[in-house]
């Protein structure tokens, strides 16, 4: 949910930036059930809501877009129908390959269950590979808008049918771009972020992998 990129919201303004922030569906304070989605365009069409927003209260303005983990994920599918809305963009940690652990497990489980069960909760992540500093594990953990439960083998299936379109459709985008991943991520791979960045189409794109570092 938005609320969680406080931080970085202030880095932001701070500069002289304005920054907006969505509860995507199912997240946060938004509609939708936690840890489920019917299709993923559900979120694109968020994503499209809060576009018309922005540049209806600042038209002529550059605008940058960022996304991490799922909404990296987010945007750069968004990016592949609407990149020339955008002056740049940026993505941390992107969901572009699934992650050790439970993700790989229920791949292909997941794509069946979708069809028979689409609601069945089919793994959880683990909050301590959300960072390897234990404060920002707390906090996490304590955010009461914070969904820990299991992810619906909808959803699963859903992300991982759009992390394969967004590898394929990566040349595509040609905005400058930059992503930024940790080496150790265990919830996404930060292969996906190296193979969606050699495919990109970008002259000017970016990327940095920090040794060690978690998601």
């Amino acid at each position: 949910h938005g609320g969680r990129y406080a931080d970085v919201a202030g880095r932001f303004t701070a500069s002289g930036y304005a920054l907006y922030a969505v509860d995507h569906w199912g997240h946060g304070r938004s509609q939708g059930t936690q840890g489920y989605v019917p299709t993923f365009s559900i979120y694109l069409d968020g994503m499209q809501a809060l576009l018309a927003r922005v540049t209806s209260e600042f038209p002529d303005t550059p605008l940058f877009l960022i996304g991490h983990s799922m909404g990296g994920l987010i945007a750069a599918r968004f990016l592949a129908r609407h990149q020339q809305h955008f002056t740049a963009a940026a993505l941390s940690g992107p969901a572009l390959q699934a992650g050790k652990g439970p993700m790989l497990l229920t791949k292909i489980a997941s794509r069946l269950l979708s069809r028979l069960t689409p609601h069945l909760g089919v793994m959880a992540l683990d909050s301590d590979d959300i960072s390897r500093d234990p404060a920002l594990v707390a906090r996490y953990r304590a955010d009461p808008l914070v969904y820990r439960g299991r992810m619906s083998a909808r959803l699963a299936a859903e992300m991982l049918r759009e992390m394969s379109a967004a590898q394929r459709q990566a040349a595509a985008i040609t905005l400058p771009l930059l992503i930024q991943h940790g080496s150790a991520d265990r919830l996404t791979a930060p292969s996906g972020s190296q193979r969606f960045f050699r495919a990109l189409g970008s002259a000017n794109k970016q990327i940095k992998i920090y040794e060690g570092l978690y998601h």
